[in-house]
């Protein structure tokens, strides 16, 4: 077994001891005639079995991309697209774009196709993964691979003194998919938080959203109309709150220098014209005290207010887009909404 060093300042996922990643640099090699990685592909639900049975995690990165190429998955990652550009934007990430997080480049020549698994170890600012290599030709020669790679992992993690080829040599030479079911996936996707909370926590599956799907990130404009907020540029897609929150959205957009929660108070006429204008309520008593609720410091209302406004956004798309659109600031700070006012219209 050999060690190699990837790149912790770079690699977009934090790696897990218990995940075995598929790796080749040359996904189009040929081993004795056949693809490798098309037997792979082909048994793959059985070499996951093998590996869940001893309590690792099985990553084939073209298995993981293609389940994440669902329509709304697509959509919530990449709302500025239309559907009939799903097409042709997609791709599939692949085993070898792991290389290019390799520490030392020569790696990406030297290493056949293998296995690679995180040892828990870090060098310096780097990972350190162990990797295998991988000599097969048919479902039977990769299943006997595989299970005396399961018998070498649990013999090591129960020996740690265990000598691992390489490894003194290694060290002194320099001055780290998941068991997911994709009928899982399609019942959360009502819920596209718990859904991205549980992709990401699979580790391997965030560099395969990141490779997928962040590219490019792009703003919406924003149209104000009516009291109803629109995201023009994502498919004229609405975003919709319930009048308390929303009063306190539009005060945040009208003050692009943003503004303190203590200081609330002094914006609590404005608020309440933001508020009088749509919010249904007849009582002008009534509207008075949920502002004044909404203002008072000893009250946790602006912070459920916000908690809820960030909902209505994340719930659309990702966070990584949202966090421009709802309101932010650092702890006793003025908080505001970093969307840059050019992209908003209010009509």
């Amino acid at each position: 077994m050999k060690l190699l060093l990837l790149d912790s300042s770079k690699l977009p996922f934090q790696p897990k001891e218990e995940q075995v990643i598929y790796f080749d640099a040359s996904p189009m090699s040929q081993k004795m005639g056949h693809n490798i990685a098309v037997l792979v592909d082909r048994y793959y639900d059985e070499i996951v079995q093998l590996f869940h049975e001893n309590g690792l995690e099985f990553c084939f990165l073209p298995r993981i991309s293609r389940s994440l190429h669902l329509p709304e998955l697509i959509a919530y990652f990449r709302p500025d697209l239309s559907p009939d550009e799903y097409p042709k934007y997609l791709k599939t990430v692949q085993a070898e774009d792991l290389a290019r997080y390799f520490v030392d480049k020569n790696d990406i020549n030297r290493l056949q196709i293998g296995l690679i698994k995180y040892t828990g170890q870090e060098f310096g600012s780097n990972y350190v993964f162990s990797y295998i290599p991988l000599y097969v030709e048919s479902q039977k020669e990769l299943q006997v691979e595989i299970k005396d790679y399961i018998r070498f992992i649990k013999y090591s993690v129960n020996h740690s003194d265990v000598y691992i080829e390489d490894e003194e040599e290694f060290f002194s030479s320099i001055d780290d998919a998941s068991l997911y079911d994709t009928d899982d996936i399609q019942v959360m996707l009502s819920q596209a938080q718990e859904l991205v909370a549980k992709l990401r926590k699979y580790g391997v599956n965030e560099m395969v959203i990141e490779e997928i799907f962040h590219p490019t990130r792009k703003l919406s404009r924003m149209l104000i109309h009516n009291s109803c907020i629109f995201l023009t540029d994502y498919q004229n897609m609405e975003i919709t709150m319930s009048p308390l929150p929303k009063a306190v959205y539009f005060l945040y957009l009208k003050h692009p220098e943003g503004i303190n929660f203590s200081s609330l108070s002094d914006y609590r006429d404005e608020l309440f014209d933001i508020y009088a204008g749509f919010s249904g309520r007849d009582s002008l008593a009534s509207i008075r005290a949920s502002i004044d609720d909404l203002t008072n410091p000893l009250s946790n209302s602006i912070n459920e207010k916000c908690s809820r406004i960030k909902q209505a956004f994340v719930q659309k798309f990702e966070d990584r887009l949202a966090q421009y659109y709802y309101i932010t600031g650092s702890r006793g700070c003025r908080k505001s909404i970093t969307l840059p006012r050019e992209l908003v219209t209010w009509q």
